[in-house]
């Protein structure tokens, strides 16, 4: 009743490396072949009890087998003076979303299946 399943699959490939994703309290490890983002987690000194959310700053460290790297910043839930400029300018054609309409699809079917599986108790594959 109080169980956790894990699901570990360990496939051998010619072509790439494995990619790993390493979940912690102060932030997550992404390792994809050749490059590794690092998310850490600032959460504020004090939380507030009354506000919804309290910001939660994230630095996204991305270090490249090629030597090169990149350090951005950002607000966990995204940034408004962003995104909504972002959209204007895909309306207008001017550059393409930043979700792709393949990436938005799996993620409505992988919902789906969460879904599927809470309602029947059984595994659903994609």
């Amino acid at each position: 009743e109080d169980d956790i399943t894990v699901v570990s699959e360990y496939n051998i490939g010619s072509s790439k490396l494995p990619n790993w994703v390493v979940q912690g309290d102060r932030g997550t490890i992404y390792v994809k072949e050749t490059e590794i983002e690092i998310h850490k987690a600032n959460y504020p000194k004090i939380f507030d009890p009354s506000s919804y959310r309290n910001p939660v700053e994230i630095e996204v460290i991305i270090d490249n087998a090629n030597g090169t790297n990149m350090v951005t910043m950002g607000n966990r839930y995204g940034d408004s003076m962003v995104i909504y400029p972002h959209i204007a300018k895909t309306i207008r054609g001017e550059e393409s979303y930043m979700v792709s309409l393949e990436s938005a699809l799996n993620l409505t079917k992988l919902l789906d299946a969460i879904r599927q599986s809470s309602e029947t108790g059984k595994v659903i594959y994609l």
